[in-house]
């Protein structure tokens, strides 16, 4: 049998990483709207270019059978800085600029409140929740 050259540790990660946050904010959105307009984070690093992990976080409404993307964010094996890309756009409300980037995790979590908090975010979750009672 040949001998296995790997260590036995290979340490820990000890930070948020980008996709945890973004599952957590996936469903605590369902929790927020009585599960009528549902977070769904994807793994779309297939997609994305060599090296690069890429996730998308969509709006889902399930009684419209509706899914739309409202973010990525991307980011190299360090895990930081994360590049956060906004998908949405309406008209003179749309978010500019449309890209950001966050140093860490808290840096994270503050982006995203402020894209979550967002009139023209609000305003689509408003209109799917309405369209979906």
């Amino acid at each position: 049998m040949a001998e296995n050259l790997w260590p036995t540790d290979f340490g820990t990660v000890t930070v948020e990483t980008p996709s945890g946050i973004l599952r957590e904010q996936a469903h605590a959105l369902g929790a927020r709207t009585s599960n009528i307009v549902t977070g769904v984070m994807r793994n779309e690093s297939k997609d994305a270019e060599f090296g690069v992990f890429r996730y998308a976080l969509y709006l889902y409404a399930e009684p419209l059978s509706y899914r739309t993307p409202i973010l990525y964010l991307e980011h190299g094996i360090d895990l930081y800085p994360v590049k956060i890309t906004i998908t949405v756009y309406i008209s003179s409300e749309g978010f500019h600029p449309s890209e950001f980037q966050a140093e860490d995790a808290n840096a994270l979590k503050g982006r995203l409140k402020e894209i979550f908090s967002h009139p023209v975010i609000k305003k689509i979750i408003s209109s799917i929740i309405a369209q979906s009672l």
